[in-house]
């Protein structure tokens, strides 16, 4: 009751039934579970709210939009934000980063109408209403992408509200409840790529009934589309034809969860699935479903199993807005997913001092830029600026992946017979990182526009070509972090990768990205905006670094992948301009790098070298070998003589656009860091 002084005055306790499984409304009771099912949203108005960003106060997203028409006083139907068995859709609201339910109160205030209830009740009825819900007094499920309801229907006619409704909610409410109006939305962790695939499994060891997982995936996707999203994607795998199959049962039950549980009709299915595809964390999901049930071969399903994928498929189509049912990786969907926006002041540039390489942190670094990528707070990159005739300027961050933990993790993936040549080459592969970055290192300020991982591939050059590698062998998670945004690989007929980008307007198809030229190219794809001085990606291309790191840190497959294709250039190495990368070096003719950079400190340098100035390699050691032959004279290639090339090679190594010799002094710290052996024979990854 409310006291005189305007003070909230708790309300008697609801009596439990004798059902612990329910509530004395009958609706089961789900405060037990992590996660819960939503309600179904007006899927028109949830789409432009998300495409106009708009923020209701305190950073907090309101969804549906608000109609134009004032809503109607009347009667509600649902008496709390808990599961709806049936009835009206609610107007929920999303918390953004820092969002509140304070916040929540402001917008419920603005929507029954200022002059009609007071702030003060607007806060106590929001409490009241989702203090089942959010199991308060706790505020543990306070975070960021969490949809609380809030006592506003939608009608056929439009939204109503009750203004009795709403004071009588506000005197229902508890004064231990309201230490929870100010708590700001909690960031979602930022999972290691082992820890999101041992969720996957620790779900199916939970759940082994593949209804009940799928029933627990789905009522933590409606919850919160953005906290689920990874544990969903790790329990549906879709990377080979016999890994979609094994996926199938599971994607099958999901999408009758999504219209049949709790005894919700299917004709809700197309709002809740609206609801999800509008959100990045959601729409991937809802892919990945879409992908495995396109895969399945309807012949070998049971008749109600192909039933649930005809009509699955089809709720998906429509949810996604796939033009004409086409593939959305081949055509733009109309539905474009939104992250929960950052509020005003949240995405400049933080400042900060960089990360060192090799860092290994545990956390994202506070400062740099920073934006959401499925709904996870990630660092974008610190500011750095790049000079030449024409200045780059955006994002770059080296990352902080500890790759020396993935290859010992992983052995058994990167180096299956466990033969010493590559796990010589791993070694140098992984530590060399201390000269580019890790796994998930970006760099979006210089010539190669988008560098990404652990030897800074450049979508000018190599990236393409380690992206169709990733593609070929786990094209699921490609989809997940590059065909959400519309971006595609495709081989040519020589055998070259080739990026592509999806059109801007729905149903638009695939186009090669050229370069830097053209109307289709990676530099404004990718948010560069080019003057006759500077190209600078401080604007849209802070957004890019983000999604392109995020891989680097969750997908385990582009991890081995990457470390694998960074190994693998010593075969590139050996074989480079190999007609003229020739020597002669105490009394013998025809040497090659393998003969004479026999140790895993002359490897390991030429190796780096080869990465960021390859061009160079063949003057700087053959300047070596002369001031070997010049000093010394020798007439056996002894170890000793070996040690001498390498230590003068070491010393005369020279990288591009380096007048002052501060790459070369950054690069040699790292190699001296490797504390690679000088002993020659020591190396043994020249061939394998």
């Amino acid at each position: 009751m409310r006291a005189a002084g305007g003070e909230l005055t708790p309300a008697p306790a609801r009596e439990p039934t004798g059902d612990p499984d329910s509530d004395a409304d009958g609706r089961p009771d789900m405060t037990d579970q992590t996660g819960s099912w939503l309600d179904v949203l007006n899927l028109v108005g949830l789409q432009s709210v998300l495409d106009g960003r708009s923020l209701a106060p305190d950073n907090n997203l309101l969804l549906p939009a608000q109609p134009g028409s004032a809503p109607t006083d009347g009667t509600l139907v649902q008496p709390d934000a808990r599961p709806a068995i049936s009835g009206p859709a609610r107007v929920g609201v999303v918390l953004g980063p820092e969002g509140t339910l304070r916040g929540v109160a402001r917008v419920l205030q603005q929507v029954v109408g200022t002059g009609r209830i007071s702030e003060t009740d607007a806060a106590g009825a929001v409490l009241a209403y989702a203090a089942t819900f959010l199991n308060l007094p706790g505020t543990t499920a306070i975070m960021v992408g969490l949809r609380v309801p809030i006592p506003v229907e939608i009608s056929s006619s439009g939204w109503v509200v009750s203004v009795a409704g709403t004071q009588a909610l506000a005197a229902a409410c508890r004064p231990e409840w309201l230490d929870a109006l100010d708590v700001p939305a909690a960031a979602l962790d930022v999972p290691s790529s082992d820890q999101v695939d041992q969720a996957g499994t620790d779900l199916a060891t939970r759940f082994p009934d593949v209804t009940a997982r799928a029933q627990q995936l789905v009522s933590l996707l409606l919850r919160n589309p953005f906290d689920a999203s990874l544990l969903a994607l790790a329990a549906l795998p879709a990377s080979t034809p016999a890994i979609l199959a094994a996926s199938g049962p599971l994607a099958l039950r999901c999408c009758d969860a999504l219209g049949n549980s709790l005894g919700a009709g299917a004709s809700l299915a197309p709002e809740r699935t609206g609801f999800l595809a509008a959100t990045t964390g959601g729409n991937a999901v809802l892919r990945r479903l879409w992908f495995v049930l396109d895969g399945l071969d309807p012949d070998t399903l049971t008749n109600t199993d192909s039933d649930s994928r005809t009509q699955g498929l089809a709720v998906l189509a429509s949810a996604l807005g796939l033009s004409g049912g086409l593939d959305p990786r081949a055509a733009r969907p109309s539905v474009t997913p939104a992250e929960p926006p950052l509020a005003p002041g949240q995405g400049v540039d933080r400042g900060g001092r960089r990360p060192a390489p090799g860092n290994n942190a545990t956390s994202e670094p506070v400062g740099g830029w920073h934006r959401l990528v499925l709904g996870r707070d990630l660092c974008a990159g610190f500011r750095e600026t790049y000079p030449g005739a024409s200045q780059y300027v955006g994002p770059a961050y080296v990352g902080r992946t500890n790759l020396n933990a993935l290859v010992t993790a992983r052995a058994h993936v990167l180096n299956p017979s466990g033969g010493i040549g590559q796990a010589d080459r791993l070694e140098i592969a992984w530590k060399n990182a201390d000269n580019e970055g890790s796994s998930d290192g970006i760099r979006l300020c210089d010539f190669g526009l988008v560098s990404v991982g652990l030897q800074q591939w450049t979508s000018r050059y190599e990236l393409p070509a380690l992206l169709g590698a990733w593609n070929t062998e786990a094209p699921d998670e490609f989809d997940v972090y590059l065909g959400l945004y519309g971006i595609a690989i495709r081989q040519d007929p020589k055998g070259n990768w080739i990026l592509q980008h999806l059109g801007p307007n729905p149903g638009d198809g695939l186009k090669d990205l050229t370069a830097a030229t053209g109307t289709d190219n990676q530099l404004t794809t990718f948010g560069g905006v080019k003057t006759s001085t500077k190209v600078d990606f401080t604007g849209g291309g802070i957004d890019w670094a983000a999604r392109f790191r995020a891989p680097g840190l969750f997908s385990s497959s582009l991890q081995n992948r990457q470390l694998l294709v960074a190994a693998a250039r010593f075969d590139a190495v050996r074989t480079y301009k190999r007609k003229v990368m020739t020597w002669e070096l105490a009394g013998r003719t025809g040497l090659h790098v393998e003969d004479i950079f026999t140790s895993k400190l002359g490897a390991a340098l030429v190796f780096d070298q080869h990465i960021n100035s390859a061009g160079n390699i063949l003057p700087d050691i053959t300047a070596a070998i002369k001031d070997v032959q010049d000093e010394h004279s020798p007439t056996a290639l002894t170890a000793d003589v070996i040690r001498m090339v390498v230590a003068a090679y070491r010393e005369k190594r020279t990288f591009n656009n380096d007048p002052g010799q501060t790459v070369f002094k950054q690069r040699d710290d790292g190699i001296e860091k490797g504390k690679f052996s000088d002993v020659p024979g020591s190396f043994h990854g020249w061939t394998l």
